[in-house]
């Protein structure tokens, strides 16, 4: 069966697109083959016959796809990256408006101050205003809290901050140590 000329015209446009100049023909096979991975450029269609004289159509070398792996990754990742840009300009968009409570718990444990923090984490919520809240009191903790005005601060907060759980080494014992190395060095003392 004669081939259209449009029609070849179209295969020979898509073949160049498909070829490098390490590229082969398989002699087993027939098949284009990467010169680069040594992997098949073109595949015979499958249970069908010929389509207009064509038996075989492009497809992706082991190399190609792990670029397009590799591609899609990083745009994955861009995206990923621009949403969390998104969400933290919408936070922090009137930084006059920002409320960070640090160490949630160091404060005095009297009826006063707890609902001093009742009354900040409450008009807070109400005003849906954004609201970072740091603390060594664990998740747990707060969820099974038996004092009553330990339970109404908690289940505000939780109600409108996502616990993160930062585990790492207290940066502040190995500052610490780093420290009483140097004072060590510079007093020519031994370290115990």
């Amino acid at each position: 069966m004669k081939i259209d000329p449009i029609l070849s015209a179209i295969i020979d446009t898509a073949d160049a697109a498909n070829a490098a100049p390490d590229d082969y023909i398989n002699l087993e096979d027939g098949l284009k083959f990467c010169g680069k991975c040594h992997t098949p450029k073109e595949a015979y269609f499958a249970d069908n016959p010929p389509f207009c004289g064509i038996d075989r159509h492009p497809t992706e070398c082991k190399c190609a796809a792990e670029e397009k792996q590799q591609r899609e990754a990083e745009r994955h990742e861009f995206e990923r990256m621009s949403h969390i840009s998104l969400l933290r300009s919408e936070a922090f968009r009137d930084i006059s408006a920002l409320l960070i409570l640090d160490d949630l718990g160091a404060e005095r444990n009297t009826s006063y101050g707890k609902e001093c923090v009742f009354d900040v984490v409450n008009r807070r919520l109400l005003s849906g205003k954004p609201m970072i809240i740091t603390t060594n009191i664990t998740l747990s903790a707060m969820q099974k809290a038996t004092d009553l005005d330990d339970r109404r601060i908690y289940d505000r907060i939780l109600e409108v901050c996502v616990p993160i759980l930062f585990n790492g080494e207290n940066f502040r014992k190995g500052n610490a140590a780093e420290n009483l190395k140097k004072a060590a060095e510079l007093l020519k003392l031994p370290l115990s």
